[in-house]
């Protein structure tokens, strides 16, 4: 009668309709030693709790803890971030000014550059002025 009643608690069990207390009631029996040679193939899917049991009774789990930092730890980088961001702000405001004055500069020797152009242009005019005067004064 029992191994009917086992029969038909599998296939319900293959048919996902048993309940928890079927299930129990099926690894107990696949747990016994005795165990029709038919439904033999069956026994890993039910025994598998108390190999698991045993596997982690021999190996107890070692529970490695992630080393967390104090709060002094995270303050000082905090503090480290700040002041690396304020010292290449500060670099960098300097390139830009110093960028800033080299164009200045540039702009400044273009403008003298271009007024002593014509400063020589009008020197030449000069001579040319300074060279009749002289002819008219010496006669």
């Amino acid at each position: 009668m029992e191994l009917v009643k086992i029969e038909a608690l599998l296939e319900k069990y293959f048919e996902a309709e048993t309940s928890v207390k079927e299930e129990q009631q099926l690894k107990q029996f696949f747990s016994a030693d005795e165990v029709p040679a038919h439904l033999e193939v069956y026994r890993p899917m039910f025994s598998y709790t108390v190999v698991e049991s045993k596997i982690k009774d021999q190996h107890p789990y070692q529970i490695h803890y992630k080393r967390r930092l104090s709060p002094w730890m995270k303050m000082a980088a905090s503090i480290t971030l700040i002041v690396s961001i304020g010292i290449f702000a500060k670099q960098y405001q300097q390139r830009k000014q110093a960028q800033y004055a080299y164009e200045q500069t540039v702009m400044a020797l273009q403008l003298i550059s271009s007024n002593f152009d014509k400063a020589k242009n009008s020197i030449a005019y000069l001579e040319v002025f300074e060279d009749t005067t002289k002819k008219i004064y010496k006669k």
